[in-house]
């Protein structure tokens, strides 16, 4: 990294952001440009404060701080610590120490001046611009298809293909022979300082494979735990799994909330009207200069999420109201209500307090008592007697909750009477779908009134579930 010229290290930077934005790190345009502006600002020639430059602007949280830091040190090979653990009289006596590939007395700056392309860089002993020069390689060979050890050979003899690491070594060793030739001892010194610089650039590319095999394991092993995280039941999840689940719940929001965003755009411009498009264009013989098109104004709806906050649910409750208050911003008005054996709204808790801790306040029995069992005929009477104008034609209704009534009442009819009033009528359900209607599930008797019903036991569920309803809706 060390001199690299600007032009060279941005497209580093955007490849190194790039890995960051694989493993999880969300990342903007702007902060991209924000990053590329601060190394700028602090240069090249020290890796530490490229570090620092780095997490300072893609980084958020501690977590994405952590990432950032070890991503780096991964990408560029730099070693912090080994540095810092090394005390000032032993780096003095390795300063001092003659190291392969010092300068020699004669001036190979002069001489490899001469040379062009790769060829000059490796007998100048520019490590950074020969790096710069294996990573732009690199954009031409599939890197993401290393996946196994016994792949390093093949992946290091494409890049020297590409590099032309032939031509550049004749070049190289025709100065070597020519300085050999010449036969003074300076010469000679200079010509085994310039074959350790060629069997350095042949390991340099060695280990750039092995920095991109490393980086591929880790990206396999990031999928694989996002995977396993997607497909965890919500009912299983550790607290460890529980926490990762709700950094991944804000980034699928994020994600669904741009593939919405792009809907509505394309929505707003409309399809080509044929027939008034002929009709604008009469005078110029139909040459369609003026083109007309069929506009569909689409009103954002409303969302009403009634869920149960009994035991055996509580957990997915949480990650879906954490899910549709991400995604709040995309509907007209989000109300939501929480019911046990009673229905309570809880639509202002959630507005003016922070997500956790409204939670909080929720699950610990401030606003309801959430250690009954579930009743839904009492808590469908009081939502239906205390909330009239709730529902709406332009609401879509989302009830969250497992069917099971505990062998009581659970008012077919007044279900069938508030989902009528709804333009879309959504249930979640946590449990399997062959266990609807056995013992006390009263679900088949509410599904005949509801337009869709799916089973969401974890994120990969949930996110299923919520990308339908929005394809549908916008």
């Amino acid at each position: 990294m060390t001199g690299s010229p600007p032009g060279d290290a941005a497209g580093v930077i955007y490849d190194f952001i790039d890995v960051v934005r694989l493993n999880g790190v969300a990342v903007s345009i702007s902060e991209t440009q924000d990053a590329l502006r601060a190394v700028s600002m602090v240069g090249f020639e020290q890796p530490e404060r490229v570090r620092a430059a780095l997490a300072a602007t893609l980084a958020k949280t501690p977590e994405d701080r952590a990432a950032v830091d070890h991503l780096f040190r991964l990408y560029f090979n730099y070693q912090a610590d080994e540095l810092i653990d090394q005390d000032e009289d032993d780096l003095a006596e390795e300063a001092a120490a003659p190291r392969p590939g010092d300068q020699p007395q004669v001036d190979l700056q002069q001489l490899a001046g001469n040379m062009g392309g790769l060829a000059g860089r490796i007998a100048m002993g520019d490590q950074a611009a020969v790096e710069m020069a294996i990573r732009a390689a690199a954009r031409d060979i599939p890197v993401e298809q290393l996946r196994h050890f016994w792949q390093e050979g093949f992946f290091t003899y494409r890049l020297l293909e590409i590099l032309d690491q032939e031509g550049a070594r004749d070049e190289v060793r025709e100065l070597i022979q020519e300085l050999e030739w010449n036969g003074g001892a300076a010469e000679r010194d200079a010509a085994e300082v310039l074959q350790q610089r060629l069997q350095a650039f042949e390991q340099q590319v060695r280990q750039f494979v092995r920095r991109q095999l490393r980086q591929q394991d880790l990206f396999a092993v990031q999928r694989f735990r996002r995977e396993s995280l997607r497909r965890t039941s919500f009912r299983k999840a550790s607290q460890e799994e529980l926490y990762l689940m709700r950094r991944e719940v804000e980034r699928m929001a994020r994600r669904l909330r741009t593939r919405v965003s792009l809907r509505r755009r394309r929505a707003r411009s409309g399809q080509l009207h044929l027939q008034e498009t002929v009709r604008a264009n009469l005078q110029t013989s139909l040459v369609p200069f003026r083109l007309r098109y069929r506009r569909k104004k689409k009103n954002r709806p409303e969302l009403v999420v009634w869920f149960d906050l009994s035991e055996s649910v509580r957990a997915v409750s949480e990650f879906t109201l954490m899910f549709v208050y991400a995604l709040q911003d995309l509907f007209q008005k989000v109300r939501s209500f929480g019911f046990v054996a009673d229905t309570v709204e809880l639509t202002d808790l959630f507005r003016f307090n922070d997500f956790d801790e409204a939670l909080r306040r929720v699950m610990a029995a401030d606003v309801i008592n959430v250690y009954r069992h579930s009743d839904y005929g009492e808590a469908l009477r009081q939502f239906w007697t205390k909330y009239p104008d709730a529902v709406r034609p332009q609401t879509i209704l989302i009830v969250l909750g497992d069917g099971r009534s505990n062998y009581q009442n659970h008012e077919p009819e007044l279900m069938r009477q508030i989902a009528r009033r709804a333009k879309h009528t959504l249930w979640m359900n946590p449990e399997p779908r062959n266990s609807w209607g056995l013992g006390d599930s009263v679900m088949h008797d509410y599904l005949r009134h509801f337009r869709e019903a799916a089973v969401v036991s974890n994120l990969r569920e949930l996110e299923k579930v919520v990308d339908q309803l929005a394809t549908r809706l916008w």
